[in-house]
C-alpha cells in the first residue's frame, strides 16, 4: 500500500502553520534582561502579544535599529512613571534601579501604550529613551525558555516589574 502523495508533506506543513500562526523560537543575543535571559537562551515566542499587564515579557519591532526586542511591561495605561535620582517609580512606588545619569518626568502612559523597561539598568532601548510604546508596535509575548533546559537560575529581577534580539 503507497501512502498518498501528500501526507509525507503533513509533518512540514503543521511545522510552518505552528511557525506562521501560534509561535516561534527566539534567540537571545545581548545582556539587556539579564538576570531573566542571557545571550544564547532561546524563549518561545508567542505570535499573538499578551494582554496589558505589569511585569509580562513582550516582543516588539525596534524602532531605529529595526529587528527585535524583548522588554518587561513596567507599566500600563493610567499609570505614572518617573526615572529620576537612580529609581525606577511607578504610581509613586520605586520598582527598580536606574543609572543616576537617567531621567524620565513623571509621564502618564495614554490608552493602548504601555511603558517597557529591560531588566537590567542602564540598558539600551526601553522607555527611558523612546517613552511609552503603542501596543499596537508589540509583535509577540515571551513563553517558556526552551535552551537551556530547565531554564535558569535567577538572583531575581533587578527592576521588580525585555534583550535584544537581532
Amino acid at each position: 500500500m503507497q501512502p498518498r502523495g501528500w501526507l509525507p508533506l503533513l509533518p512540514i506543513l503543521a511545522t510552518l502553520a505552528i511557525r506562521l500562526f501560534i509561535g516561534s523560537p527566539l534567540r537571545i543575543t545581548d545582556d539587556t534582561m539579564t538576570p531573566t535571559l542571557h545571550p544564547g537562551d532561546i524563549v518561545w515566542r508567542w505570535h499573538t502579544p499578551t494582554r496589558p499587564e505589569p511585569g509580562a515579557l513582550v516582543v516588539w519591532n525596534n524602532p531605529d535599529e529595526g529587528g527585535l526586542l524583548v522588554r518587561r511591561m513596567a507599566a500600563v495605561a493610567g499609570q505614572t512613571v518617573e526615572v529620576a535620582s537612580g529609581s525606577v517609580v511607578i504610581d509613586g512606588h520605586r520598582v527598580g534601579a536606574a543609572p543616576p545619569a537617567m531621567s524620565l518626568p513623571p509621564t502618564r502612559i495614554p490608552r493602548d501604550h504601555a511603558f517597557l523597561l529591560a531588566d537590567r539598568p542602564g540598558s539600551p532601548g526601553d522607555g527611558v529613551r523612546w517613552g511609552p510604546t503603542p501596543l499596537s508596535s508589540l509583535v509577540g509575548a515571551v513563553g517558556p525558555t526552551l535552551w537551556p533546559l530547565g531554564g535558569r537560575e535567577s538572583s531575581g529581577l533587578v527592576i521588580t516589574l525585555s534583550a535584544d534580539v537581532r
